[in-house]
């Protein structure tokens, strides 16, 4: 027989621990001395108490455990697989979840100067007027995210007829001086008439400041908006100076998809 202090150092637990299972009824001892209260055990029972330890490592609460035990699942090795099995394909998501976190410090830290500010690096460009065509959404009167609308826009995007080139996306927002943010998924297009639903939006020729957001375009923590909101806040940096007009984003080749992290877009702001 073994002293509960035994059987708690052969499982690395406390006796805490013993004392509490019994308590809720999910190991219990083999005996209990009559004259001193002292649990014992057999050691045929360190197989159970190992198996609890480990699920509860991996997470599992206690009263999935009991049933686990009650149901006999803990002395089939079939049922323990499929259950490790499942937990192997949660701790490959939990990986790759924390690996993405890791890559976004790694490249948030890169951003840093010296001095704590985010530099962003920029080009210059004249952009000649263009006309594109394709879906509205109006930050007032859409019930719907940008995201959603896009997924919409995909659907459809082959009805837009004549496409300038048609590797080449906008996403189009204007407005922004009103209350109302308006935003136009579409292609380049001088074709008439214009597919059911959709607009048409006539960019004028502008200077804009060109900036690139690189990697997934709505992953938490390093989304497409988290880019826009670096650009804002350290605008003063640039040493440019804004002006009203259209702002907008440019899809081309280097945009692999909005969960790649290879993925590229440009971010036009119009200025002086």
């Amino acid at each position: 027989m073994l002293t509960i202090g035994q059987m708690a150092r052969i499982c690395n637990i406390s006796t805490k621990t013993l004392h509490h299972y019994e308590a809720i009824g999910l190991f219990m001892p083999a005996e209990i001395g009559q004259e001193n209260q002292y649990r014992y055990y057999q050691p045929g029972q360190i197989d159970l108490l190992r198996k609890i330890v480990f699920f509860r490592s991996l997470g599992l609460g206690l009263e999935v455990i009991r049933e686990l035990r009650e149901s006999g699942a803990m002395a089939d090795a079939a049922k323990i697989n499929a259950i490790l099995l499942e937990h192997v394909e949660t701790l490959r998501e939990e990986i790759s979840t924390r690996q993405q976190l890791l890559n976004q410090v790694e490249a948030r830290m890169q951003q840093f100067t010296i001095k704590g500010e985010i530099k962003m690096n920029f080009t210059i460009k004249t952009v000649e007027q263009f006309s594109v065509v394709g879906m509205e959404h109006n930050s007032q009167t859409s019930s719907e995210s940008i995201p959603q609308m896009w997924q919409r826009f995909i659907l459809r995007e082959n009805e837009i007829q004549a496409k300038i080139n048609p590797s080449f996306s906008y996403g189009i927002c204007y407005g922004m001086e009103g209350e109302a943010i308006v935003y136009v998924a579409g292609f380049q297009s001088n074709h008439e008439p214009l597919p059911d639903g959709m607009v048409r939006v006539i960019i004028p020729t502008q200077k804009y400041a060109v900036f690139t957001h690189k990697g997934p375009l709505f992953e938490p923590g390093h989304d497409i908006t988290d880019t826009f909101a670096e650009i804002h806040q350290t605008w003063p940096q640039y040493q440019l100076t804004r002006a009203a007009g259209v702002d907008f984003e440019f899809y081309d080749e280097r945009f692999l998809g909005v969960d790649n992290e290879l993925s590229e877009v440009d971010i036009y702001i119009p200025i002086e």
